[in-house]
């Protein structure tokens, strides 16, 4: 991989005054937009005119990083992952024309492009993000905002089981217009709490138990501690499936690769277990009844859960007596079928951007993302989709078995790049899993986890070439 140049250390070494503090704007916008995605949900809580705070901060983050991309462009291009995206982002251009030539709406159009368009952040974060400091500093904000978030999914539980239910309409509509996400009743009484954000969830829990170990003070350690009570309390509290086997899932990974630390992993998974039953404990004095651990087991009900669509020409069954969430899987079920009826029509270049099932859908997207790629840029998209998420994670793996047996070990060790690189890829591919049920891979949220993993695949590979070049040097 090319060694792109380092960042500005000091004021003094920086080439002009200019340089240097559009180095450091660079740096603050993306952390603040870093924050935003973890807290803002759909990012529309500011809106000026047409456009969102989050288009502001994405604008920003372009912007500052400019001058340094333009500088390192000859580095930036040989890059293997950039022409991934380079090609992606032509698919798209196809799928546009596609999508125009057959009438499909405009504002779907729009919304579909806007979404992918976060992939225009790479060469601007990698230029920014070039220290294993800067990207650890990004993990932090991204995790402790994450944790604010999820402080105040626990403080809405335990307010809601004070207010009346007009009260509590108008803070669903509220929460409604700010574009964050919704309460909705669940059978037992409790309300799931659902904002946008908590995609986050799942990859900061995995951040923190390694914070954990890497934290220089006590103090840090008991709000790392905290942090992860809280967030892992509220992940309870979505009552979102998705995140919670994405969740599972990449725990499971964590331990595998890093079962040589597995006394740690046990420890957090025991005080974390512990920590939730006391949650729950909490949640059943106050709303005088367990309604909220009993909602997490009728989540598993089979009859709710659409994975593959009806077989042709069956139509999904409805119900005579149907509950919300009824409703809402018999939905699925026909999402499911729609989808893979339009892409049997047009299955190698899809429907066009902006596709929408007119007459069972009104919003131009599905809960199953995969196949609404599918349905809108053909197998070729989907495939360079694929690519451009996953081409982080196919490089640190091939990373880990291109290096000697003898070396693999101290790849895994707790403090070592490649471990932090390795973790990264987890929120990927927590994302990913997610993403089956839950649109967030095409989201600026869902985009960001993946480009800060290709950051971080790009700073170890800067420190194998460094690594590299000495030996031959001394040799």
């Amino acid at each position: 991989m090319t060694d792109l140049s380092s960042s500005i250390p000091a004021r003094h070494q920086s080439s002009t005054v200019f340089l240097f503090w559009l180095d450091r704007l660079a740096l603050l916008f993306l952390c603040i937009y870093t924050a935003e995605c973890a807290i803002g949900c759909s990012g529309r809580w500011i809106s000026f005119g047409p456009l969102s705070i989050r288009m502001l901060l994405f604008g920003c983050c372009l912007l500052f990083s400019l001058p340094q991309v333009i500088r390192q462009i000859k580095d930036i291009i040989r890059l293997p992952y950039f022409w991934v995206l380079v090609a992606f982002a032509l698919i798209l251009a196809v799928s546009t024309f596609i999508g125009i030539q057959n009438g499909n709406n405009y504002s779907f159009l729009f919304a579909d492009i806007s979404s992918l368009l976060s992939f225009a952040l790479f060469p601007g974060i990698i230029v920014t993000i070039n220290t294993r400091e800067r990207l650890q500093l990004v993990m932090k904000v991204l995790f402790y905002s994450t944790a604010l978030l999820a402080l105040v999914a626990v403080t809405l539980h335990f307010v809601i089981a004070l207010l009346t239910t007009k009260e509590v309409v108008i803070l669903n509509d509220w929460i409604n217009n700010m574009a964050l996400g919704g309460l909705a009743k669940m059978p037992t009484g409790v309300q799931r709490i659902y904002l946008r954000s908590q995609i986050f969830l799942q990859v900061s829990l995995l951040f923190g138990i390694w914070l954990l170990k890497t934290a220089s003070s006590k103090w840090e350690k008991a709000l790392i501690w905290v942090s992860e009570i809280v967030m892992l309390f509220a992940i309870i509290l979505t009552y979102t499936r998705g995140f919670w086997l994405a969740l599972g899932f990449t725990a499971v990974l964590f331990l595998i690769v890093f079962f040589r630390y597995w006394k740690h992993c046990l420890k957090c998974a025991g005080i974390l277990a512990l920590s939730l039953i006391v949650m729950l404990g909490a949640s059943w004095v106050i709303y005088r009844t367990p309604c909220a651990a009993v909602a997490v087991l009728e989540r598993f009900d089979p009859s709710l859960i659409v994975i593959m669509p009806s077989l042709p020409y069956e139509e999904p069954e409805t119900p005579e007596d149907e509950d919300a969430f009824t409703q809402a899987a018999v939905l699925r079920s026909q999402t499911l079928a729609e989808q893979m009826r339009y892409i049997g029509e047009h299955p190698v270049f899809g429907n066009g951007l902006g596709k929408n099932l007119d007459g069972l859908r009104t919003d131009g997207k599905t809960e199953y993302m995969y196949q609404d790629m599918w349905m809108k840029t053909g197998i070729v998209g989907l495939g360079l989709f694929l690519f451009s998420c996953f081409w982080p994670t196919g490089s640190v793996i091939r990373r880990y078995f291109k290096t000697p047996k003898e070396k693999r070990k101290a790849l895994l060790d707790w403090d070592n790049p490649f471990a932090q690189a390795i973790i990264w890829n987890f929120g990927v591919i927590g994302v990913a899993v997610t993403s089956y049920f839950n649109p967030f891979l095409t989201t600026p949220m869902g985009i960001l986890v993946v480009l800060l993993a290709a950051t971080a695949v790009h700073l170890t590979n800067k420190d194998y070439s460094s690594k590299g070049k000495t030996m031959e040097e001394s040799e």
